[in-house]
């Protein structure tokens, strides 16, 4: 993680309070403005190709949900519905949303 072009954090600390409390985590923190500033140009230039931006949209009814955009093959792609989910890792992941452990997030 490059903070501000100047300094960087590198290892597997998860911003979360279950890592902060619970997880044994490893990294370092350096300043090296060159690395830190060319570590941050890289991923502000090819975070489009990797990752979603995901979006909460509420609509006319007050009704949230997201949408997902990404890039493939050099197109814009949208979906309204979470990509490359199917049906068991999504019933998975509702049946997670019963357990007590909001505390976590």
């Amino acid at each position: 993680m490059a903070f501000d072009s100047k300094a960087m954090f590198v290892g597997s600390f998860n911003f979360d309070p279950r890592s902060a409390n619970l997880n044994n985590e490893i990294g370092i923190l350096f300043y090296e403005p060159e690395i830190s500033r060319k570590s941050f140009e890289d991923f502000d230039q090819h975070i489009d190709e990797v990752a979603f931006k995901v979006e909460l949209l509420t609509g006319e009814n007050g009704k949230e949900s997201l949408r997902w955009t990404g890039i493939e093959e050099g197109r814009v792609v949208v979906f309204e519905d979470e990509p490359y989910a199917g049906f068991w890792k999504k019933l998975v992941a509702n049946a997670m949303r019963l357990l007590p452990a909001d505390f976590m997030l």
